[in-house]
């Protein structure tokens, strides 16, 4: 993965725990202060590892930090440099999960060795819906839920994720929208 993950991986670490759990997980995987860098490719191996610390190191089960490092992503990048990307994809939650496949497409023109994963709404109510998620690396679903859950909140939606059944070999999940 690009280190621009394990940069905000890494910040959501110091604002959540502080600058010296962060120094206790870059110890342990010898990690220095010039790491880490945003336009770099790392091994997704290191991505598995920095969550497998920080998550033991916090006293967190591992899907419970995946989840909260999705929700402080959503957050993270619409404030940052890639907030207008985020504001192109889409204004409003059914509309920017319809489109986050073509911003996943520029994502990867703009760094050729990103491998991305694919979306697609796959039922859709006033109240439900159900967005389709596959992904050539496994175990990313409890970040994919925090991911949707944060865009739950970017669009000032009160709602619940949850993880419903697999199958044609995709994760999928439910979103119920409730009344404001």
């Amino acid at each position: 993965m690009y280190g621009l993950i394990h940069r905000y991986l890494k910040d959501h670490i110091i604002e959540t725990e502080g600058d010296s759990m962060w120094a206790a997980i870059a110890a342990e995987l010898h990690i220095s202060p010039t790491e880490l860098i945003s336009q770099e490719m790392y091994d997704d191996a290191l991505t598995y590892e920095l969550v497998g610390v920080a998550s033991r190191k916090m006293g967190q089960p591992m899907d419970d930090c995946l989840g909260a490092f999705g929700r402080y992503w959503v957050r993270r990048v619409s404030q940052d440099t890639y907030r207008a990307i985020m504001d192109f994809t889409g204004r409003d939650l059914v509309t920017f999960i319809r489109n986050l496949d073509r911003m996943h497409h520029s994502v990867v023109t703009a760094m050729p060795l990103a491998r991305v994963p694919s979306f697609a709404l796959t039922e859709e109510s006033e109240s439900e819906l159900v967005v389709r998620y596959r992904s050539e690396r496994s175990g990313l679903e409890p970040f994919v839920l925090g991911l949707l859950e944060g865009l739950l909140d970017r669009f000032g939606l009160n709602g619940t994720v949850e993880r419903a059944e697999n199958h044609n070999n995709a994760a999928h999940f439910r979103i119920t929208l409730k009344a404001a």
